[in-house]
């Protein structure tokens, strides 16, 4: 597997990072598994979210379904890396003949998670706020 890589901050797992990562295309569908190299099969993602699809993809391979991957596994990996190992598995498995139009959507959109450091910043002020009306610290 042969990653691109060009730093930068987006991320469609972990959204936003402070700093410039290493950031490789990811084919949601594996190329390996016969998935189109097409614009919509790819996405962006940090090495650390990039590594742990792939890993808890693997033991999804192994189990022949995600609901097979004994929850002690599973529980380690984050929302959105579930859901892209859960697409895949579903590529993979079905083999559609075309991707549906929300194949490579942000799962992080659908978990209400923020889209930007800007967002991010506004919920920490707005939390900082409500802490100093209850008389708590800032």
């Amino acid at each position: 597997m042969t990653a691109r890589r060009a730093m930068g901050r987006d991320c469609a797992v972990h959204v936003s990072h402070r700093h410039h990562v290493p950031i490789e295309i990811h084919h949601v569908w594996p190329k390996g598994s016969g998935g189109p190299d097409i614009p919509a099969n790819r996405i962006p993602l940090c090495a650390n979210a990039h590594g742990a699809i792939h890993d808890l993809l693997r033991q999804v391979v192994r189990a022949n379904g995600l609901k097979n991957v004994p929850w002690p596994h599973r529980r380690l990996y984050g929302l959105a890396v579930v859901e892209y190992a859960a697409r895949a598995w579903w590529a993979i498995t079905e083999r559609p003949e075309q991707l549906p139009a929300d194949f490579t959507d942000p799962v992080s959109a659908r978990l209400g998670r923020p889209h930007s450091q800007d967002d991010r910043n506004r919920r920490k002020q707005q939390w900082r706020d409500k802490r100093r009306a209850n008389g708590g610290p800032a």
